[in-house]
């Protein structure tokens, strides 16, 4: 149930991007994450995997106005769907990881003015345990 109410809100903002043509548009957003992120996250604790273990994320995301909802993939073949706000250069958000192994993230963004490359942090878990990790992503 909550992945199709997710999946509602990702679906309610490319309605709402797409239809209106304000400075707050995708096109016209500032900062704007709207587009695929390559992302390299790099392990700082928990029980997942020791620190300093590096892995690739990818994001795709759509903005409308301060709301960012997308997907991520990561190397190892985990999925699931991000809803987040974005205030400044900050991009503040929560993931939900798909099965079979289900999780929750939180995580926190910063993107440079450009809009062309992020760094943060963020923490959660899934099934195989506990995770905090920081990461710097680049617009693709």
């Amino acid at each position: 149930m909550k992945r199709l109410l997710l999946w509602g809100a990702f679906a309610a903002v490319l309605a709402t991007s797409f239809g209106c043509g304000d400075s707050d548009s995708v096109t016209g957003a500032s900062p704007n994450a709207h587009g695929t992120w390559a992302a390299m996250m790099t392990t700082t604790g928990g029980t997942q995997a020791p620190p300093g273990t590096q892995f690739t994320v990818t994001f795709d995301f759509v903005q409308g106005g301060a709301d960012v909802v997308g997907t991520y993939s990561t190397q190892g073949g985990a999925t699931g769907i991000l809803t987040g706000t974005i205030s400044g250069q900050t991009l503040t958000f929560d993931a939900s990881q798909s099965p079979p192994c289900d999780g929750n993230y939180d995580g926190v963004g910063t993107m440079n003015t450009e809009s062309t490359s992020m760094s943060g942090t963020y923490s959660g878990s899934d099934c195989f345990g506990t995770l905090q990790a920081t990461f710097t992503a680049t617009k693709q």
